[in-house]
Parts: structure tokens; sequence; C-alpha cells
């Protein structure tokens, strides 16, 4: 991948659009990017990481926190980048999450994250290939670029203080970063799947052997055998139990019919007892059948002279009923005869009454006569009024127009006045924003000065715990060299003695070879240190190296970062001098607050220009309106003695009219309203009259009618009388005739029909029902003749004894049955559990060794991932050993530690070790110095680079950014570093370099110079 143009707006700390042509620096150009600390330098390379990948190459700096501050509020942080892979070119340009100003500029609002991504085709033409979702333009520059964020850090751009993070992590932090840089994951996934299978077919397996012996202790045998012999023993005794089953099954059989045969007999003579019971209560009834026969047949007499009782209760019924209509009619001829002499009283008073009606027409006509007159009042009236309310509006008016008039002039005046002061003002506007500008500046500085120093003070404290950490380590690291020495020196004395001790005469030494032994080494110091000790001593001071490797970088990264915190506040401090001589003040709230002093009094003039604006136009609007009113109060001067001639002259007309009209008169509406009254009354009494005549006649009517009524109702009762009197003489002679002594005689024995039918079919009943138990006491007889009552209670006891002997036999033989199916199933169940158990044990067989081996718990005792990353860390360290043999003359080379060395577990493997040629002799890459471990830093990264893009699709990566670290070199060495990037520009890398080295920036013609300045970091091309 070239990089071609570089575009970054409002990033980091450049507040202003800024651009960096690649191409201007040539064919695969070897220059530097310099410039003062914090100025941005890295900033250049976060833009290009962020622009292909969202993210910085630096992973604690968050999207949130790339924005610059310095940046106006409605400009869009940004980053674009134009890049060639292969022949084709393609332009991304991302904006971060951010807020800015809104549309009207009055508040901020959110602005999500953005990508856009174009491939810029060979006729100048675009082809859109994400428009604006950022997953999507991320998922397009994997698969165009080939890496991923972490694979771009590491073999593309070389962060600050990344360099030595991959040389001196141990083994099992190496493995996590040639894990991702290498995607193996792929591989440790396969070691996870086959242990997980293993596991699974080894948990079945302990579940099948769990099975079986759950299985066997249920049925209380301990193994197969057992179990075959107890189901034979069952099977025998079940056979038994079923023979004993049918032998009391019959006997019960037989017992059960014995009792039915002596429960039938028991009944019929529980029968007979019971049939002879209810003949005798029946025989002891017939007095009583006798009295109700004599009932039934008096009843029947009484139903044949009932017709005539009812035909003379009708009659009185009728007599009673016109009695009571009579009553009814006389109480409304009374109440009509009331109502007719009241309604005759109120139609006389009406006839009186309306005796007044030609008193009251010869008022309304005199009333008539005078309406024209009162017209003629009502309109010199309202011309009065009219004139008299002209002449008023007038003056009112006149009177609103002179105060208006005062009201203007005086309010313009004072407007006059106050634009004379505001302009005067105003003049003092230019010289406090001057002011202003300076004192934000001056603030600006104060509080990063405050800030540095807060953090000076930190970095102090973190720098003197550092170096006594990096004491303490130091000692530490002392005694555990002397330790292992002591314990090496024990070691090889003790092997000597023991080779000496199994010396034998005229033998070779299996050292020297000699077959004579003057003087065999003895014995002497510490006998107990053995190789696993040795080796433990050995590790010891290995970690102890690290840990002061360790120590020694965080004491350098303090006192460097105390150097640059320095120098910062001194550069703030000479800004200040220099800038704000005349005027600097070292209190910073003291500036703060002067300048929230000038921001309110320049707020205020702003206001105060805007108002000039608006009192000038005011003035304008009043001058203009002060004319019209003049002309408008001269007019109604010359109009007033007209009105109050008009007025005058109405007034005396109405005197005149009010002369001819009664003064109660004079109001309009009272003359018609009294004629409209008088109208009113006389109708009210013809209306009266006419109801009270049309009552009268009413009522003489109802009168008639019901008088009428009452005549009719006496007639009817002498009729109905004469017809009872002749029903009651009938009615008494039937009650002779059939026997009846009375009427009361007679009522005693009446009965309705329901009643007699009901008494007759109570006395046919019990004839049949008599007639019926004899018969069944006769046949019952027969039945029972020479036979005698059971003992049912000794044949249900015999009867129970053979049911529950054959229960018992039953439930004897279904336990046996049970224990024998419980033993076949549990045989059965083991069978399938067995043959279950031998397909799994072929599977262990494979799939367990191949989980062991790959997980490194086998005889190589190296895991597969692991393996595979020792291979591709070998094609590493042989390019970077290369390198690394150049730029140290031929000293050092990069090599794995032997794994035989190290202890025989699954995290040995990737450790790293520097072979010496100088001493023929491998030790730890910890014990390199600062120099030392940047050039192997950097071999190692450029041969992890070369075999990444080996392994990338055949993606060829053409730039390579290096941020720091050659300050740790001397001059030679810094040659040979030079050297080898100009061997690799050689071969078409573009390589970038970010430093503070001066030697650097001499040899280099071509740089991207990055300068600060106050609103923020610019840059600068230098071909």
């Amino acid at each position: 991948m070239k990089l071609i143009n570089l575009t970054i707006s409002a990033f980091g700390p450049f507040a202003k659009t800024q651009t960096v042509d690649f191409t201007s620096l040539g064919d695969n150009p070897l220059f530097l990017i310099d410039g003062p600390t914090g100025a941005g330098k890295s900033s250049v390379l976060h833009a290009i990481c962020y622009a292909l990948y969202g993210e910085t190459t630096d992973e604690a700096r968050k999207e949130q926190g790339i924005r610059s501050d310095h940046a106006s509020d409605d400009t869009l942080t940004s980053v674009g980048l134009e890049f060639a892979i292969k022949d084709k070119r393609y332009r991304i340009t991302r904006t971060p999450s951010q807020m800015r100003a809104g549309k009207r500029g009055d508040k901020l609002v959110k602005h999500n994250a953005t990508a856009e991504l174009l491939q810029l085709l060979d006729d100048g033409t675009e082809q859109l290939l994400v428009a604006k979702k950022k997953k999507d333009a991320d998922e397009y520059i994997l698969q165009i670029v080939g890496l991923s964020v972490d694979q771009f850090r590491q073999v593309m751009v070389l962060p600050q203080g990344k360099f030595r993070e991959l040389l001196l992590a141990n083994s099992s932090d190496r493995q996590a970063i040639l894990s991702t840089l290498f995607a193996t994951d792929i591989y440790q996934k396969i070691e996870t799947q086959i242990k997980e299978r293993a596991l699974q077919i080894e948990r079945q397996y302990s579940q099948f052997k769990s099975k079986i012996d759950e299985t066997l202790s249920e049925v209380l045998v301990d193994s197969n055998e057992q179990l075959q012999e107890k189901i034979v023993q069952q099977q025998q005794l079940c056979e038994q139990q079923q023979q004993a089953k049918h032998i009391e099954d019959a006997n019960r059989q037989l017992c059960l019919g014995q009792y039915k045969d002596g429960e039938s007999l028991s009944k019929q003579f529980q029968l007979h007892a019971i049939a002879t019971e209810k003949l005798t209560a029946i025989e002891s009834q017939r007095e009583a059948m006798q009295a109700l026969a004599q009932k039934i047949e008096l009843a029947l007499t009484a139903q044949k002279i009932k017709p005539q009782l009812q035909a003379l209760d009708q009659l009185k019924a009728d007599v009673q009923q016109i009695e009571t209509q009579k009553k009814v009619w006389l109480n409304e001829q009374l109440e009509l005869n009331k109502q007719h002499q009241h309604a005759t009283q109120q139609w006389q008073s009406a006839k009186q009454q309306l005796q007044q009606r030609d008193e009251i027409l010869h008022r309304i006509a005199g009333l008539k006569s005078l309406l024209p007159v009162q017209q003629s009042f009502a309109q010199t009236q309202q011309y009065y009024q009219d004139h008299d309310k002209a002449l008023q509006d007038a003056q009112l008016l006149l009177q609103s127009k002179q105060q208006e008039h005062k009201s203007i002039a005086e309010r313009s005046e004072k407007g006059r006045l106050l634009i004379e002061q505001s302009q005067q003002q105003l003049g003092q506007q230019n010289e406090l924003m001057l002011e202003l500008k300076n004192l934000q500046q001056q603030a600006i500085l104060l509080d990063e000065r405050d800030q540095l120093n807060q953090k000076l003070i930190r970095t102090q404290n973190d720098l003197t715990q550092a170096q006594q950490a990096y004491q303490q380590q130091y000692r530490l690291w002392q005694q555990a060299e002397q330790h292992y020495h002591q314990q090496a020196s024990h070691y090889h004395a003790n092997q000597a003695a023991v080779l000496a001790a199994q010396l034998e005469i005229n033998q070779p030494c299996p050292v020297c070879g000699s077959a004579v032994h003057p003087a065999p080494c003895q014995a002497s110091g510490d006998n107990s240190v053995d190789q696993a000790t040795l080796e433990q001593a050995q590790t010891a001071w290995q970690q102890q190296q690290q840990r002061l490797a360790k120590s020694d970088t965080n004491q350098q990264q303090q006192q460097l970062l105390s150097q640059q915190l320095e120098q910062r506040i001194a550069q703030i401090n000479q800004q200040l001098k220099e800038q704000f001589a005349d005027r600097f003040s070292a209190d910073r709230v003291e500036v703060r607050q002067h300048v929230s002093r000038l921001e309110l009094r320049i707020q205020e003039l702003t206001t105060v220009a805007d108002n000039i604006k608006k009192w000038q136009i005011n003035q304008q609007k009043m001058s203009e309106s002060l004319a019209p009113l003049a002309q408008n109060i001269e007019q109604l001067n010359q109009q007033l003695p007209t009105l109050v001639a008009a007025k005058a002259s109405a007034q005396q007309a109405l005197q005149q009219a009010s002369e001819t009209l009664a003064e109660k008169y004079r109001t309009a509406g009272v003359l018609e309203a009294e004629i409209a009254e008088l109208t009113a009354q006389i109708a009210q009494l013809e209306q009266t009259h006419d109801e009270t005549e049309k009552a009268v006649q009413a009522l003489l009517q109802q009168v008639t009618a019901i008088n009428a009524h009452i005549d009719q109702g006496k007639q009817n009762i002498a009729t109905v009388s004469a017809r009872l009197n002749t029903q009651q003489q009938v009615w008494l002679a039937a009650l002779e005739q059939h026997g009846f002594a009375n009427e009361q005689a007679f009522k005693v024995v009446e009965l309705d029909e329901q009643q007699v039918a009901a008494l007759q079919q109570q006395l046919t009943q019990h004839k049949e029902q008599r007639q019926q138990i004899k018969g069944q006491i006769s046949a019952l007889a027969q039945q029972l003749e020479d036979k005698q009552q059971p003992n049912l209670d000794a044949l249900q006891q015999k009867l129970d004894l053979a049911q529950q002997n054959l229960i018992a036999a039953e439930q004897l033989l279904s336990q046996t049955t049970m224990q024998h199916n419980r033993l076949r199933d549990a045989q059965r169940k083991i069978s399938a559990i067995e043959d279950q158990q031998s397909d799994n044990k072929r599977q262990y067989e494979v799939i367990g060794n191949l989980a062991l081996a790959a997980s490194g718990r086998g005889n190589v005792r190296v895991s597969l991932e692991r393996f595979v990353l020792a291979d591709l860390l070998d094609s590493v360290l042989a390019i970077a050993s290369k390198r690394l043999h150049l730029m140290s003359r031929g000293q050092y080379q990069l090599i794995r530690q032997d794994e035989s060395a190290q202890k025989r577990n699954v995290t040995a493997g990737l450790d790293l070790a520097v072979f010496d040629s100088y001493s023929s002799k491998a030790r730890p890459v910890a014990t390199l110095s600062g120099g030392e471990s940047f050039m192997a830093s950097l071999a190692l990264a450029l041969a992890l680079s070369d075999v990444v893009q080996q392994r990338s699709g055949g993606i060829v990566l053409d730039t390579l950014f290096i941020d720091e670290g050659f300050g740790s070199l001397d001059q030679d060495s810094l040659q040979l570093a030079i050297q080898t990037l100009v061997d690799l520009q050689a071969t078409g890398r573009t390589i970038g370099i970010i430093s503070h080295v001066s030697e650097l920036k001499e040899q280099m013609a071509k740089r991207i110079d990055v300068k600060s300045q106050r609103d923020g970091s610019a840059i600068s091309m230098t071909v």
C-alpha cells in the first residue's frame, strides 16, 4: 500500500485544515517527520491509522479525545486519506462522533461518526463504495488492505514506546501478540474443540461406568454373575407362586357360590316377613276406607245441586255491583253541582267587568292622538344629542392630538441625547477587543502552565518512586545473580564428585579419557543442589532481570517526561515574558476575572450598537409623525366654533318641543307601551267572559248525564232483587230434596271434582294393594316350604378368609414378578451400556491422544497453536537476525530459547534470547542495553512486517513509519540503523521517521515539518 495524500481538519493539535502530499517527497523516499515536543508529529500517524480504521495508533486514545481543542464549533473534525494498492487508488474520509454548532448557531448538536470510501478510476471519475456507514467502511478497508488494525499498528506504523513490547514480552504475552498478527486463533479453536470432544468422550465413559454401578446397586448385586444367578432364582420362585395362586382362586370361587346362594334364600325370608307386616297394616285401615267411601258418596250428591248455589251467588254479586256504582254516581252528582255553582258565579263576575271596555277604548283614542307629537319631540332630541356628541368628540380629539404631539417631541429630544452618549461609548470597543484577545491568550498559556506544573509534580513523584523501585530491583537482581552463581558452583562441584566416585582403575575417564586418576574430585559444599534447584535459581535470576529492565524503562520514561514538561513550562514562561511583558500578570484567577469583565463590557457595547440603530429609526419615525399631528390640531381648532353654534341652535329647538308634550311621554316607547297595555286589558276581559260562559254550559251537560245514570241504576236494582228472591227459593228446595238440613250441612261435604277423583283413586289403590300383597305372601310361602334361615355371617367369614388368601398369593406373585422384571431390565440396560462403552473406548483412543498432543501435554509438550507460532517466529527471527547482525557489527542474533533448557510445560517455545558472538553464549534479551534493545526491536519489527506481508495474500505494504527510539543509539549504531533503513528503502519501501535526533535532520533532506502555534499546529513540506 502506498500513501498519496493526507488531509487533516480539527484533528488533534491541528485546528485548521492541513494537507500532506506524500507524492511531493518522490518515489519511495526516506523522510523525517520533524517538530518540537507536543507539536503533533505522532498525530500524523494517528490520522493515517484513523482514516483507515477509525482508530489511532494508540489503543488508549479514544474517539472522543481526537478533536482539536483549538477548533471552532462550526469546524468539523475529519481525516481524509488517498492511497493506492497495486494499480487501484482509493480515498477514504472519516468524521468522528463530535459536538458541533447547529444551523442557527445558538447551540451545539451531536454529529454522528461517518465514513465515505471512494475508488478513483483511471478516467478521472469516482465510484462510491461506502456512502456513510462506518461499519461498512471498516469491512471494505479490511478487505482492501488485508490487515486488521492491530496488524497495521505492528507492521506499518511502529508507535512510540511500542518497540520493546514484543522483544521483552514473556512467552504468554508474546503468544497473544503473534496470535493477533498472524490470526492463529483458529489453531487454538481446534485445540479447544478437540479437548472438549475428548472431555465429552471421557465424561461419557465415566457416565457409562457410573450407570452400570448404579444399575447393579439398584438390584442389590455386585456383578453381572450375581445378577444372572438371582434372575434364575426369581424365575423358579415365580412358577411356584403361580401354582399357589391358582389353588387359592379355586377355593375363593367355591366360597363365593355358597355365600350367594345363602344370600338369595335370606332375601326371600325377608320379603315374606315384610309382606306379612304390610298386609296387617292394610287390614287395620278397613274402617277408614269405609268412611272414605261414604264421604265420596255425599260429595257426589252435593255436586248435583251446586249449580243452583252458584246462580244464587252470582245474583248477589250483581246486586252488590249495582249498589256500588250507584254510590259513585251520587258522589259525582254532588261534585258537579258544586262546580256548576262556582262557574256560574265566575261568569256573572266576568259580565260585570266587561262593562269597563268602553271607558278603556276612549283612553286609547286619546293616547293615539299624542303619537305624532311624541315622534316630533324624539327627532328634535336626537338632533340635539348628535350635535352635542360631535362637539365633545372634537374637543377630546384635539386634547389627545396636543398631548401626543408634546410626548413625541419630548421623546425625540431624549433619544437624540441618548444616541450622542452611546456613540461616544462605542469609540472604546476596538481597544477593549484588542485587550481581550491579549488577555485570552495569556489565560490559555497560564492554564496550560498550571496544568503542566501539576503534571510535573506528579511526574517527579512517579520518577522518585521509579528510581527507588529500580534501586530495589537492582539489589534483588544482584542477590538473584549471586545466588545463581553459588548454586551453579555447588552443582558443578557435586557433578564432578559424582563422576569421580564412578571412576574405575585402568578405565577411561568419561570427561578427559585418561585411564589414570591420580587426584579424583572430592565432594564439598552443599550436596542438596540438583538440576531442578539450579534451573529454579536460573529462572528466578532471569525473571528478576526482566523486572529490572522494565523498572529501568519506566525510570527513563518518567525522566524523559519530566524533562519534556520542564522544557514546555520554560517555553510558556518565555512566551509570556516576550508577548505580555508590559501587562503580564502571574495570577491566573485575576486574568480570568479581567477577561470576564471585558467580555461582559464588550457584550454590553455590542448591545448598545444594536440599540443605536433602533433608536435612530425611531427618531426618524417620530420626526415624520410631528407634522401631520400639527396639521390635525390646526384643523380641529377651526372646526370648534361651528360645532358650538350648531349645538346651541339644537338646544333651543328641543326646549320648544318639550312644552307641547307631558314629561312622562318624552321617553321613547312609554306612550306606545301604555296603549298596548290598555288594548291587552280589553282582550283579557273578553277572553275571561267567553271562557266562563263555556264552562257553565259544559258543567250543565255533565249534571244532566249523571242524573240519567242514577235513575237507570235504581231500575236495575229492582229487577235484579226480584230475580235474587226467586233463586233463593229454588236453592232451599234443592237442599231439602237431597237430604241436606241447611246450607251449612252442604258446605261440610262439598268437594270439587279433583278432590273427589283423588279420594276415589286412594280407595281403589287400597283395594289393589291388599290383593297384590296377599298374592305375594302365598307365592313366597310355597317357595320357602321345608327351608330354614341361612347363617350369612359364617358364610361371609369363610368368603373373606378365601379372598385374603388369594390377595396374599397375588401380592407375593406380583412382588416376585416385579423383582424378576427389574433384574431382567437391569441386565438389558447393562448390556446396552457395555455396547456403547466399547464404541466410546475406541473413540477415546484416537481423540484423547490427539487432545493431549494438541494441548501440549503429550511427548512434545507444546500446544498446537504455540507450535505454529514457533515456526512463524523462527521465520521472523531469521530475517530479524540478518538486520541485527549488520546493525550490531556482527555481534548479535535473535534466537528462540532452547526448549530443553526451559521447564517442560505448555508455556515454553516462544521465549527469545540473543546470541552474543563475542562470548559465543546466548542470554536473555532483557540484558541488552537501551540502544541494543532499540536495534533488536527495530530488526524484529521490520522482520515481523515482512513476514506478515508474506502471509497476507500477496499484499505489499510500501510504507513504514517509525516513531522515536533513535535517541538511545550512539553515532556508529545510528549510522548502521540508518543504513538498514536505506537498504530497506532500496527494496521499494517508503519510510518515515519521527525523531528528535539532530543527525537525522541533517542527513534527511526530505521532511514533514510540524510547527506548534498558539491557534493550533501547522504542517509544511521540505522536499
